[in-house]
């Protein structure tokens, strides 16, 4: 990730413009330190730097490169099996999926508030909001995720089987990762709306469910919904995963749910959402 250059850059600057001199710093999912580093580098007075996988090691070679072992405190473990030996100013924790909440924000941020910060203390990223947006999909994103008479003739052709049954077989609605290249050539049937916002920053429960409603702004074939997410790191600086945003692509997907069958739907239809969380993030639309 280290090559995201939208990414790295976004919470470098947060964190310069976060941490203060003096701070105490807790960095959850540290992997290769980078963050712990730019804390230092920003004032901290220590930094506890946490990870639970092999890419400890990683940190601590960049660590002990940059100088700063004497002020970082590198530990090995999941943030909510850890006790730290005194409370932060500051929680970083860049563990956002592609569904934001899918590595597990909202229990760490909720365990790091009742045990390893100050009443007082700040947080990166300090909110997350979650958006959809009904779709029509282009051809090859169909035939590449979906059973589609054409895609099934061109396997059937590929591995010498009868495919073509599968066309007549539906079930529920699927979620999968699309890249953003391709989900910015959907036709937008609605505007995006909010599906959840959570203020980190404020303390959160563990648990997400909210309905929705999406306003068909434009008729067509709906296929599913798009999703993506803005990650505001201070109140000047964030990240967002739109599909037409102008900040570049990212190594983020965006989560999109492929209805069991298509829908046509008209200009003004009113269409339910629901959004769940935890265990997995799960979308259901209501026609």
């Amino acid at each position: 990730m280290l090559g995201d250059e939208v990414r790295t850059l976004a919470w470098l600057n947060a964190v310069r413009a976060q941490v203060r001199p003096g701070d105490v710093v807790v960095d959850v999912g540290t992997g290769t330190g980078i963050l712990a580093v730019a804390a230092v580098q920003a004032g901290a007075r220590h930094v506890y730097a946490l990870e639970a996988s092999s890419c400890i090691g990683a940190a601590r070679a960049l660590i002990d490169a940059n100088g700063v072992a004497d002020r970082v405190t590198l530990i090995r473990g999941w943030s909510t099996a850890l006790e730290l030996p005194e409370r932060a100013d500051v929680l970083v924790s860049e563990i956002l999926d592609d569904d934001p909440f899918g590595e597990g924000i909202l229990e760490v941020t909720a365990d790091s508030w009742q045990r390893h910060l100050k009443p007082d203390a700040r947080q990166l990223p300090r909110a997350l909001t979650l958006y959809g947006q009904l779709v029509e999909m282009d051809e090859e994103t169909l035939r590449t995720h979906t059973w589609t008479p054409l895609g099934l003739e061109q396997w059937s052709v590929q591995y010498g089987l009868k495919l073509s049954a599968l066309s007549t077989v539906s079930g529920r609605g699927f979620m999968t990762g699309v890249r953003r290249s391709r989900a910015k050539r959907f036709r937008a049937l609605s505007d995006a709306i909010c599906l959840t916002r959570v203020v980190l920053a404020e303390g959160v429960a563990e648990t997400l469910q909210t309905s929705s409603e999406l306003v068909v702004r434009q008729g067509g074939t709906c296929h599913g919904l798009v999703t993506y997410f803005v990650a505001e790191l201070t109140p000047e600086i964030s990240v967002t995963t739109a599909p037409l945003a102008e900040n570049g692509a990212s190594h983020w997907l965006n989560p999109t749910f492929f209805l069991a069958q298509s829908r046509q739907v008209v200009t003004d239809q009113r269409i339910g959402v629901s959004y769940r969380y935890p265990s997995v993030p799960s979308l259901e639309v209501q026609f």
